[in-house]
């Protein structure tokens, strides 16, 4: 999958955006015609279009930012069947590269109904997640559809100096079969931990396992940091960020080739290692 930044859509682009649209948002956004889509379009000022595309030229997510009242806005659509793989943070993050702050609408329940029967789930915990800060006292509300007004702005660069970096655990991808190993269905991969003194995990992916190749292949180390959204900034992410277990953020980035994994947790080493073995998988959530 790559991501292709232009500032017109071609007319089979725009009807690949249109299936998408009617496909993932509430059937009450949905719209009847091509027609009826390029005049929402049309109303957009200074547009920068985003696609999400694979080897065969097909569109599978789509971003859009746009001036809306001298303030720069966004909309984001990832297909279903990409969701919770990281391709809906890592469109979001070529948004945030190129702009200083961002507003949006996000449907903050999950009672409207998709064209194909099944609920809506409101998209606000990702956006969270990824440092947006949802403004309570500003909603809309129409008749097809309630939403909540967030908001990202980019920090000043200055912070991450500040940032201090200490060694968490390391990881080694392995192929052998280790005692004790913890499942993830999600990731399809197996976690164990070395029974040495210092903090080591071996990490078993199963062929498909839809995790990054970087992550599969190169063992990892990872930092503890106060601010996770603050340290990632700027960085391409291979994973995250997200919170597999509660109160314990993490992602992945790419540090010149190499996977390196930032985690932010109060957790004691002790109190987190107990979580991980009590816990049956890892939580996805957030992931998009």
């Amino acid at each position: 999958m790559k991501i292709v930044k232009q500032t017109k859509l071609k007319d089979k682009q725009k009807e690949q955006i249109l299936k998408l649209w009617n496909n993932e948002y509430p059937e009450k956004l949905a719209y009847n015609s091509i027609v009826d889509f390029e005049n929402y379009l049309n109303k957009l000022t200074k547009q920068n279009h985003y696609l999400l595309v694979d080897e065969n030229e097909k569109i599978n997510g789509w971003a859009t930012t746009f001036i809306r009242e001298n303030e720069k806005w966004f909309a984001i659509i990832v297909s279903e069947k990409l969701h919770r793989k990281g391709f809906g943070t890592k469109i979001l993050n070529e948004l945030k590269n190129n702009e200083n702050a961002l507003n949006g609408w996000v449907i903050d329940h999950n009672s409207d109904k998709k064209i194909n029967g099944n609920f809506y789930q409101s998209p606000l915990k990702f956006y969270l997640k990824n440092g947006f800060k949802t403004l309570t006292e500003t909603r809309l509300e129409l008749e097809i559809m309630s939403a909540v007004k967030i908001k990202w702005t980019k920090n000043s660069m200055t912070n991450k100096t500040n940032l201090k970096y200490t060694f968490h655990h390391l990881g080694i991808p392995t192929e052998d079969v280790k005692p004790y190993e913890h499942y993830s269905e999600n990731f399809k991969m197996y976690t164990s931990d070395n029974p040495g003194k210092f903090r080591i995990q071996f990490h078993r992916f199963e062929e498909d396992s839809p995790l990054h190749s970087l992550i599969k292949n190169n063992p990892h180390i990872a930092f503890k940091v106060e601010n996770l959204i603050l340290a990632i900034q700027g960085q391409e992410i291979l994973l995250g960020p997200y919170e597999p277990i509660e109160g314990y953020k993490v992602a992945i980035i790419n540090d010149g080739g190499m996977p390196i994994e930032l985690v932010e947790t109060n957790f004691t080493d002790e109190e987190l290692w107990g979580k991980a073995k009590e816990q049956d998988d890892l939580n996805t959530d957030g992931l998009n």
